[in-house]
């Protein structure tokens, strides 16, 4: 305790002969710098600087700042949490290409309405991986097993027949799983072939020095031997540690910082309003040779406004998506209406939402029918009553004659998730699931990008009946970026570009389209895949000077889909594409758009992709 002290000692004296500069140097005899940290930032309120030297610094959970705190897209609990930075102005973080080494059930940072918050040359990693990998060696298909060696940072205990992850201060038992290609470092091809439910009725076996067998693994096909075994743990309950996490916030820099271990999202940041991203990555150390640096999204948006830039970022080994950018729907349970107003008692669709701050008063609200996701009344919030995190009430302001009788409706908050977005210079790969989702009102710029996810490449969607995550798009330009072997995984056909607002078939209308324009140009498509754009309910889609190229000797997952396929559209053009690399035979379909301009080789008919929702 005694070196504690004389480090906070040195860090006051510092603040004191360097103005607003706090060095943390690093030494080796520390065993936790978490009560440094939380000391020297209950002691200093205004704007500093927290400096950080070359080297490993470790953090423990035991004395560092807790605080209950509800996360959109992972899961609420309460948090260890080692920089806790609320209502600050002006703070800064930097290191060295520092090391912050966690240990435990820890949030390294949790950010709440702060103004100007730059955090730079740093890299988190943790103690033991929050995420489960074992090299598969052998499988039996008459017992349903296989057998596999866990690798070394993991922990783990059989306990009553059941294989627990374990860390620190933590354990899980097994739950989401998937099976990695070990040479490419990403999910073998079909990957949900391999993926096992539900846990509980596996039997596990500890068959010593680090191998395990399991059994009733309930599969369609067994994780071959040689593959990469992947768990993270029971949904609900893998998604509690988020490196990350900014709420309410803005102007925010976040610049030469890699994410080597995470037990969530990377980064989540919720109803902020500017933030840029430069240099930003996740990514395993290279000398370990593990599949997975973050356990769910890299990056992820929610009811954010001002600029989101994302710069020269490399996102690879994530358990989900590079980035996400979207809003929120409410489900209106049930509505109180007068003869000027309507009073919405909400609660959010999926529990992973709970706790969102919604909407504030001032906010224009929206309120939407679930079957067509068309806008049905507008209001503006004049009170909100947070009843629990799960229960809202709003007085909307929207005219009782508004509220359609009958229907399954929703609220959004058109104030918010409308922020312009710049993506630039990125690579995303070996990743599950999808390289980008963007669904926010305002311009949108993809440019200069590698995607090489499961996945699809881009999706912009709309869903108020599964994830209810809002977003109509105004602008979207995709420009110059090559997109590789994507689409490879999943259990429906999945698009390099993927339009698909879930809107059912008996909600479908050729005069209201979801997203506005969408603007695909002089991009490189190298897929194994016969569909590569799939767009439904665009306003005007333009599809020009792209390059098609098929990948040889690949099998194709759905073969005899279009090539492009448009529904609902109320414009779209096609022209100047090279498709002299593409296979002969294939052909553009055409469902209820209006204006259709196609210059190309290939038959436009009527044939839409049968495996999407409700075609």
């Amino acid at each position: 305790m005694k070196r504690l002290y004389l480090i906070i000692l040195a860090a006051l004296l510092a603040v004191s002969c360097c103005g607003n500069v706090i060095y943390i140097p690093f030494d080796q005899e520390i065993e936790d710098y978490s009560p440094i940290v939380r000391e020297i930032l209950e002691n200093h309120p205004g704007r500093i600087c927290l400096s950080f030297d070359e080297g490993i610094y470790p953090f423990y959970p035991m004395e560092a700042a807790e605080k209950y705190v509800a996360i959109s897209n992972n899961d609420n609990s309460l948090k260890k949490i080692a920089f806790l930075l609320e209502g600050r102005k002006g703070i800064s973080i930097r290191g060295k290409d520092s090391e912050l080494l966690f240990h435990g059930s820890m949030s390294p940072f949790f950010i709440r309405d702060c103004e100007k918050v730059t955090i730079s040359g740093i890299r988190i990693s943790y103690d033991h991986p929050f995420v489960l990998e074992g090299t598969v060696l052998s499988n039996d298909t008459e017992e349903k097993s296989f057998t596999m060696r866990i690798e070394s940072r993991n922990l783990y205990e059989v306990k009553d027949s059941m294989l627990m992850i374990r860390g620190y201060d933590w354990e899980i038992p097994l739950g989401e799983n998937i099976v990695f290609n070990a040479v490419k470092g990403c999910p073998l091809a079909n990957a949900e072939r391999y993926a096992g439910f539900p846990a509980e009725e596996l039997h596990c076996e500890d068959l010593g020095e680090n191998v395990v067998k399991i059994i009733n693994f309930n599969s369609r096909v067994l994780p071959p031997a040689g593959s990469i075994y992947v768990d993270k743990g029971p949904h609900g309950n893998n998604r509690l540690y988020p490196v990350l996490a900014i709420q309410d916030s803005r102007n925010i820099v976040l610049q030469d910082i890699t994410v080597h271990d995470s037990g969530a999202m990377s980064l989540i940041a919720e109803n902020c309003r500017d933030i840029r991203l430069n240099r930003f990555n996740t990514s395993v150390k290279e000398e370990q040779k593990r599949m997975i640096a973050s356990s769910a999204d890299a990056t992820h948006f929610v009811g954010c406004t001002g600029k989101i830039e994302i710069e020269e970022c490399l996102f690879e080994s994530m358990l989900d998506d590079a980035v996400n950018i979207h809003g929120t729907y409410m489900k209106v349970d049930s509505v109180q209406a007068d003869s000027d107003a309507a009073v919405l008692h909400c609660s959010f669709g999926h529990f992973q939402q709970e706790g969102f701050r919604f909407c504030s008063a001032g906010d224009t609200l929206a309120l939407v029918d679930r079957s067509s996701l068309q806008t049905v009344g507008k209001g503006v919030l004049r009170s909100l009553d947070i009843v629990n995190e799960n229960h809202y009430i709003l007085d909307a302001g929207i005219l009782s004659g508004a509220v359609p009788a009958g229907v399954c409706l929703a609220v959004e908050n058109l104030s918010t998730s409308k922020a312009d977005v710049r993506i630039t210079g990125c690579t995303v790969r070996k990743n599950r699931a999808r390289s980008l989702l963007l669904s926010s009102g305002g311009k949108i710029v993809v440019d200069g990008c590698h995607f090489a996810s499961m996945m699809a490449g881009i999706r912009i969607c709309g869903d108020a009946n599964y994830w209810y995550e809002s977003g109509r798009t105004d602008e979207i330009i995709i420009r110059d970026n090559t997109f590789y072997n994507l689409g490879n995984g999943g259990w429906s056909p999945q698009a390099v570009l993927q339009v698909d607002p879930v809107i059912p078939t008996s909600g479908r209308d050729t005069d209201f389209c979801y997203h506005n324009e969408i603007l695909f140009e002089n991009n490189v498509i190298l897929s194994a895949e016969d569909q590569t754009i799939y767009a439904l309910s665009v306003g005007k889609m333009i599809v020009r000077g792209n390059r098609f190229i098929r990948i040889p000797d690949s099998s194709c997952r759905y073969p005899g889909l279009a090539v492009m396929d448009f529904l609902y559209c109320k414009g779209v053009e096609i022209s100047g594409n090279d498709l002299k690399q593409w296979p002969e035979g294939s052909f553009i379909s055409n469902h209820n758009c209006h204006e259709f301009e196609f210059n190309g080789p290939y038959p436009v008919m009527d044939r839409a992709n049968p495996y999407f929702y409700e075609n």
